[in-house]
């Protein structure tokens, strides 16, 4: 089965990318809303940066303190949501560090096999 998805530009994309895997991962509104600013930044780090560098910045003190201004949340609130995250694998703990999903980063196309 193929669905044919189009999006008129990069932020559309974005968008639609997450609401997919959003379906997928069970994510609720605020799940998705902290997934589309980790994947923008990630975006964003991946021109000029490599990983496990873009990780290491990307959940560091520094933009995690903005990202939890940018939603509004407490420190417990945002915890809270990122591990929702953690729980339903669009990030995951390595090494004392968090790191995006290799599945979950943006794509041109998300394949799914049904068994």
């Amino acid at each position: 089965m193929e669905i044919k998805v189009n999006t008129k530009d990069e932020k559309d994309h974005i968008e639609k990318y997450t609401d997919v895997w959003s379906k997928f991962l069970g994510l609720t509104k605020r799940e998705q809303e902290l997934y589309i600013l980790l994947l923008n930044k990630y975006i964003e780090m991946s021109k000029d940066c490599k990983e496990p560098y873009i990780s290491q910045l990307m959940f560091g003190t520094d933009y995690m303190r903005e990202v939890r201004a940018k939603m509004g949340l407490t420190h417990q609130n945002f915890n809270n949501l990122k591990m929702g995250l953690k729980k339903k694998s669009v990030i995951f703990e390595k090494e004392e560090s968090y790191k995006m999903n290799p599945m979950v980063i943006l794509d041109k196309e998300i394949k799914v096999s049904f068994v």
